[in-house]
């Protein structure tokens, strides 16, 4: 009996250390630099089996310093951009940036919001910088969209980096605690293979 005892003590300990019954974890990931800002996108996905247990995404904003204008003073999107062949005009440059920063949207947006928090609610590729060229307005956009997610059981939001030059967000999601009509709020799927081929399928590098 001692020996049958000690035998599944050493086995159960065994088991522990190899790592048996934790979950997995796969990254992906995606960089796009324009309109002189460089966005990084990142999605943290653990998973059991087929299961997806927690999702993390951050988001990740940088000045491109390099580009004319940034860091000059400007916003980064004004007359000086055209040197760099930007391919907007000025009366849209104007109401863009005009309506951006207060987190209002104008008449040559989209007013869903999935052009915003892309990957988060939307296509996996972060897009805002395509509509938005400065700092300033992103942050003020974010704002907004996190007050539709206060009171969401299972998901909650850090800034992890806020200055000048940078802005730094993570979203987490508890697929354990959050329910599937706040879930398909953020275009996450329950099934890890759904979820990866989606993120591959935009481009992303997942592994």
């Amino acid at each position: 009996m001692k020996k049958i005892s000690m035998f599944l003590t050493v086995t159960g300990v065994s088991l522990l250390l190899s790592g048996c019954g934790t979950n997995n974890m796969l990254t992906c990931t995606d960089e796009v630099n324009a309109n002189g800002m460089i966005t990084k996108t990142t999605y943290n996905i653990e998973y059991k089996g087929n299961d997806v247990k927690h999702l993390k995404i951050t988001y990740d904003y940088i000045e491109d310093s390099t580009m004319d204008g940034i860091g000059t003073g400007t916003d980064g999107s004004s007359a000086d951009g055209n040197d760099n062949n930007s391919t907007i005009n000025s009366d849209d440059e104007l109401n863009e940036n005009t309506n951006d920063m207060d987190g209002t949207i104008n008449s040559n947006e989209s007013d869903d919001s999935d052009d915003f928090v892309d990957g988060a609610v939307g296509d996996a590729v972060d897009t805002v910088t395509d509509a938005i060229l400065d700092l300033s307005g992103i942050k003020n956009r974010y704002n907004n969209q996190l007050n539709t997610y206060r009171n969401i059981q299972g998901f909650t939001s850090d800034v992890e980096v806020d200055n000048d030059d940078e802005y730094k967000i993570v979203y987490d999601i508890d697929y354990d605690t959050i329910s599937d009509s706040d879930l398909s709020l953020f275009n996450a799927s329950r099934d890890f293979n759904t979820l990866r081929d989606n993120y591959e399928s935009q481009g992303l590098t997942c592994k």
